[in-house]
């Protein structure tokens, strides 16, 4: 269905969503699926556009399926996610969901639930749809989404036919970035691009761009002027690094300054992120055993690292230790 507004701007998981389309088309779309994968990789508007594609075939007026969801407005689709406010997905957003599903649909036979970051929903939200997953209804689709599927319970996780996704490739990331926005990216921009964005949209801080209707960025200069501010504090950062990692001997010096630049920002991850993207490049580009193994080292203290990092831990004192630790 090349007119599916979603999966047209799917640039990635091609295998992966043959596979669901030719679930579709043959009426084996499990009542309920879960997309579990790193952030930003597209998890969420694959289930959008597996959606569509549901809601299509089972449309008494297929044409007007993907208008409407392109307009963010089709009644038979019924998002949910975290209130900005709200710590967790509360029960009785499930509760309405749940009511929302029981309901005849209104253009056709099929209506679809999506239920993005899934993991932050409360305990108490968790049973209420254990009722939705244990007695499904004939046309109705639930699909969750999540990065932390570790945070489900595992009767939910059961219920469901997990559908995992890996990281992008860096081609990929380029294709997408590209066409969010075209002519504006210049080449000095792709070396911090590549560095923090590897493999996933989720370090570029573009989510609070994104319609969570219909999945399109709605201000695209707003969207560009916030990712400029963010390719300018990674220059900073990578400035700093590269001289860490190009001298040595003044690593001790360094480590003193990069702790005082993440002071002023609490609890900014960049640092971190861009200090795993040049140990990832230092330990393939090495030529040598000694280079190898500083970068493998500085690998394993990062990843022992991170956990106290995400308990809110002083960002400032754990990197100050971190290479004074390496400089020994």
């Amino acid at each position: 269905m090349k007119d599916n507004p979603f999966l047209k701007r799917l640039q990635s998981h091609e295998s992966m969503r043959n596979s669901l389309e030719s679930l579709v088309e043959r009426n084996r779309v499990p009542h309920a699926l879960l997309f579990v994968g790193p952030e930003g990789v597209g998890k969420r508007l694959l289930a959008y556009g597996i959606a569509a594609q549901l809601l299509h075939a089972g449309a008494n007026s297929p044409e007007q399926t993907f208008t409407l969801l392109a307009n963010g407005n089709h009644p038979d689709l019924h998002p949910l996610e975290r209130e900005e406010e709200k710590k967790d997905i509360s029960v009785e957003a499930v509760r309405n969901l749940r009511s929302a599903l029981q309901l005849q649909p209104f253009l056709g036979s099929t209506s679809v639930a999506i239920i993005d970051d899934a993991h932050l929903m409360s305990i108490a939200a968790s049973n209420a749809l254990l009722l939705t997953l244990e007695e499904p209804a004939v046309g109705r689709y639930l699909m969750l989404v999540t990065h932390a599927a570790q945070k489900l319970p595992e009767t939910i996780v059961s219920r469901c036919q997990t559908v995992n996704f890996g990281e992008l490739t860096e081609a990929q990331v380029q294709s997408i970035l590209e066409s969010l926005f075209p002519k504006l990216i210049q080449e000095k921009d792709w070396v911090h691009l590549r560095a923090l964005a590897p493999s996933s949209f989720s370090t570029l801080a573009l989510s609070d761009h994104v319609n969570a209707r219909t999945l399109r960025i709605d201000s695209p200069n707003d969207a560009w002027k916030d990712l400029k501010k963010l390719l300018s504090r990674c220059e900073e950062y990578e400035t700093l690094f590269s001289r860490a990692f190009s001298e040595r001997s003044e690593l001790s010096g360094d480590a003193l300054s990069l702790a005082s630049l993440v002071a002023e920002v609490k609890g900014d991850p960049l640092p971190w992120i861009l200090l795993r993207t040049y140990a990832r490049r230092a330990l393939r580009e090495s030529n040598n055993a000694s280079g190898a193994q500083t970068a493998q080292n500085l690998l394993r203290a990062l990843e022992a690292e991170r956990l106290v990092f995400e308990r809110n831990a002083s960002p400032a004192l754990q990197l100050s230790s971190l290479f004074l630790r390496l400089d020994h």
